[in-house]
């Protein structure tokens, strides 16, 4: 039983896969995505520093360590990677969580009496 010319052609269709290739604006479009998922993060690390500029955020996420930290990770590590990050950043010597662990001097406000943290008593101007 010999295959006619048609049927072989159908036959062949149904049998093979050929990838198609991704076309320029399939490429643009990931790209865009891929943009506004990287400005998302930065903007996210803005709100998550507090009292800090943003160039510091900046340049925090510029350094390799930070590009590093936050490809191949799992949400949560993610998250507990960032928090490692903002304990880094030299404003958070006026961070909530520090101020909470130490006696409050009640003469100072809490600004002023967590700025003495890592300074023992001399005032830092």
């Amino acid at each position: 039983m010999a295959l006619t010319l048609r049927a072989t052609s159908v036959w062949r269709r149904m049998t093979t896969t050929t990838r198609r290739r991704t076309t320029r604006r399939e490429k643009k479009g990931r790209r865009e995505r891929r943009r506004a998922m990287r400005m998302m993060e930065r903007k996210k690390m803005m709100r998550t520093v507090k009292g800090t500029t943003k160039k510091k955020v900046m340049r925090r996420l510029r350094t390799k360590t930070a590009k590093l930290r936050m490809t191949s990770l799992t949400q949560t590590q993610k998250t507990r990677r960032t928090s490692k990050a903002r304990q880094d950043l030299p404003c958070q010597i006026r961070g909530k969580g520090i101020t909470r662990m130490m006696p409050m001097d009640t003469s100072k406000t809490v600004r002023e009496s967590s700025i003495f943290l890592n300074f023992g008593n001399v005032p830092v101007h």
